[in-house]
């Protein structure tokens, strides 16, 4: 048995699959080609000659997972428990055939016990030399998102994306007019959680086919590519770990705290209510972090004053940290000043000198607008480093509403 076999065969689901099915059965797709890669990858393919529904119905049981139809008579879906996923497609043709429909060479390789790898593309001499080749112009015209799933590949696998098929994917770069928005989103996603986004992007620009998902004139769309290229540089200089982990957070959808900041870039205001939330389909609340950094971000286009940083900060809400990096990168200022004050902001925020109930016996005054408004002047107060201690605040409040 060969090295590949034996990793193949060392997973259990891979094991039970291959000793459980009667009929042909081939590992396809991307699982196979990180094993090859030596990358970690969770999610396995699966396409099978008889009986595939049963033998995914079967798998769930053994393996304690949720069974789910995605389409009726073609795709199982296992999800696990870890979050791994395993998809079982029938097999309606010969291999050779199911694997001329796929969509770059890298992608269209499959494994049996029984033959071994089956590579009728030379999908593993693109692997050596590290390009992305579609198999058929026709392959990407038929399904457009195969489109952006080639700059997806490249930025993930650090990949090029060969010569012919840069021609392809500008050719049939309006047929992503007619992908559904969901499936858009997951991929962009993707693309933008990885470090070097922007060159990808950029690439995507250059070829005419990153706005037909981000509706906006090229000018500003390049403008914008400029200022991701200058967060990438910024954020590489950064030493805070701190910063990093909270970078690497999930928002939903799969997007990063760090791709939610290349998302804003990517959308400048004038668009993000209008015409590029409806050619992608972020989450309420990944919309709302975008829109609220705009209107941070929009606070400051003058001199930073620390009465001005603390209004960016309160209409940032939940994106303070995100906030005053890309105020770090506009205004070129390094990043010690604007995160110090993010800080500063934050852990005010957690902890208040005085409780509306305190503010309101203070007063002698009933529950109203002017509690809250006083709360919020108190905390500018001590933004801006004039009050630390309750007495200070008791004082304030005194001299200043009574």
């Amino acid at each position: 048995m060969d090295s590949l076999s034996r990793r193949i065969l060392s997973d259990p689901i891979n094991k039970w699959v291959f000793s459980n099915t009667k009929k042909k059965v081939y590992l396809v797709g991307g699982y196979l080609r990180d094993l090859l890669l030596r990358h970690t990858s969770k999610d396995k393919d699966f396409v099978i000659e008889k009986d595939f529904e049963g033998t995914a119905r079967r798998a769930a049981k053994r393996f304690k997972g949720t069974f789910i139809i995605l389409k009726k008579n073609q795709t199982c879906r296992i999800a696990l428990k870890n979050g791994e996923f395993i998809d079982f497609t029938p097999l309606q043709c010969p291999i050779e055939e199911n694997l001329t429909q796929r969509d770059f060479t890298i992608n269209a390789m499959a494994w049996s016990p029984e033959r071994g790898i089956i590579d009728p593309f030379g999908g593993r001499e693109s692997l050596k030399n590290k390009i992305i080749k579609a198999i058929l112009p026709s392959n990407l015209a038929d399904d457009p998102l195969r489109i952006l799933r080639a700059y997806r590949i490249a930025s993930e696998k650090g990949f090029i994306i060969e010569k012919d098929t840069t021609k392809y994917l500008r050719q049939y770069a309006d047929g992503l007019s007619k992908v559904a928005s969901e499936r858009i989103t997951e991929e962009l996603f993707r693309i933008l959680n990885h470090k070097y986004a922007d060159k990808q992007l950029k690439d995507a620009y250059d070829n005419i086919v990153l706005e037909k998902i981000i509706i906006t004139d090229r000018r500003r769309l390049r403008e914008n590519l400029k200022l991701m290229t200058k967060y990438r540089i910024f954020i590489n200089k950064i030493d805070k770990k701190s910063i990093h982990r909270l970078l690497k957070e999930k928002v939903g959808q799969g997007l990063t705290r760090d791709g939610l900041i290349k998302l804003a870039i990517l959308i400048t205001e004038e668009e993000s209510e209008e015409s590029t939330f409806k050619s992608i389909s972020p989450s309420r609340a990944i919309k709302k972090g975008v829109t609220d950094i705009h209107k941070a971000l929009k606070l400051l286009r003058d001199r930073s004053t620390d009465k001005r940083l603390y209004k960016v900060f309160k209409a940032a809400n939940q994106n303070v940290i995100e906030t005053a990096l890309l105020l770090s990168v506009i205004k070129m200022s390094g990043s010690s000043r604007f995160l110090k004050r993010a800080d500063d902001f934050i852990r005010i925020s957690k902890n208040i000198l005085l409780s509306g109930n305190e503010i309101q016996a203070i007063l002698k005054a009933s529950q109203g607008v002017i509690i809250g408004k006083i709360l919020d002047l108190l905390q500018e107060q001590r933004f801006l480093k004039r009050l630390k201690t309750k007495a200070e605040a008791r004082r304030w409040i005194i001299s200043n509403f009574t």
